[in-house]
């Protein structure tokens, strides 16, 4: 089957299987930097509440030699899986009381995004947007997150200069900033892997880790007289708005007394580089570059260009 086949040929077996009490529907799923993906939604009569499943991974599965049977089965199991844990209180996602409290802020890419940005209240900030979203609690899966999209304005009955002041409130506290020194970061993960080598007995128990790691440091290159740090959130996603706080930048650029240059890892972190004599920008978009070709999947992307803080105007440009 093509994938167009291969979709509809789901569909139609989902909706056998569930029969007449669901309504199975595909629709296109607009993601960050412009990545669509076909989503199966299950849903009842009396509500659109649905989990939803990729298919465009099953497909792939399919291509691979797996039997479309044995497909369809792995999704109906998957929806039977995500019913157990996908508990979604419309009632309290209409209560503005209560999610006003849980709307936090993001950034992404504004050129690769526009489609997305027609129907999502957004800030521009030089190549980037940002993007309102909520925050919500399951005990089954954690936190969720929705993306606000102007039609939750009408649903509130709120402004988007409203939806931001909540944002920009709610996001330092919710998804607090933490900045930590690159070789910190490099070190613990020598470390890390040098003890799992140990008890898988890979290496023994006789090695010095610390001399091993210091070692390895060493041969990395690490002391290269440029210190890195990454700037990122506790939870370690969507990081890279913490650059948009108020005065984390600020402190961190006034501790090192220098300008700051800020390279966009990804849209979970930046990295962020006190300006020093010989250290060239156009060598730090080329890192970016490389990093977002051969690193990053598409959507984590969050552009190719290397801003810089103003130590003396406390202004971040391009």
């Amino acid at each position: 089957m093509e994938y167009m086949e291969f979709i509809e040929y789901v569909r139609a077996a989902m909706a056998t299987i569930l029969g007449d009490d669901k309504i199975v529907t595909v629709k296109e799923i607009l993601k960050n930097n412009g990545q669509e993906y076909d989503a199966l939604l299950i849903t009842d009569k009396d509500s659109n509440i649905s989990p939803t499943i990729y298919l465009n991974s099953f497909y792939d599965e399919y291509v691979s030699g797996k039997e479309s049977g044995e497909v369809v089965r792995e999704i109906y199991e998957f929806y039977e899986d995500s019913c157990n844990d996908f508990i979604f209180d419309m009632d309290v996602f209409s209560d503005y009381s209560i999610m006003s409290k849980k709307i936090v802020f993001k950034v992404i890419n504004k050129a690769k995004n526009k489609k997305l940005l027609k129907d999502v209240p957004h800030i521009t900030k030089m190549d980037l947007a940002l993007v309102p979203y909520c925050m919500v609690d399951n005990d089954s899966f954690g936190t969720a997150t929705v993306l606000i999209q102007k039609s939750h304005l009408a649903l509130w009955n709120k402004s988007e200069k409203e939806i931001f002041e909540a944002a920009y409130e709610n996001t330092p506290r919710i998804l607090q900033a933490e900045i930590r020194n690159m070789n910190d970061i490099i070190r613990e993960m020598f470390m890390d892997d040098l003890r799992r080598k140990q008890v898988n007995g890979e290496i023994g128990f006789d090695i010095d880790i610390n001399l091993k790691t210091k070692e390895l440091m060493e041969d990395v290159g690490t002391d290269n007289g440029i210190e890195m740090y990454v700037l990122t959130n506790n939870h370690r996603s969507n990081g890279a708005a913490c650059m948009f706080y108020d005065d984390v930048i600020r402190n961190f650029a006034k501790e090192h007394k220098s300008d700051i240059f800020i390279l966009p890892s990804s849209v979970h972190e930046v990295i962020l580089v006190p300006a020093i004599d010989g250290l060239s920008k156009n060598e730090l978009t080329l890192m970016v570059q490389d990093v977002n070709k051969e690193e990053l999947s598409a959507e984590e992307i969050l552009s190719s260009h290397v801003y810089i803080y103003s130590y003396e105007s406390e202004e971040i440009g391009m």
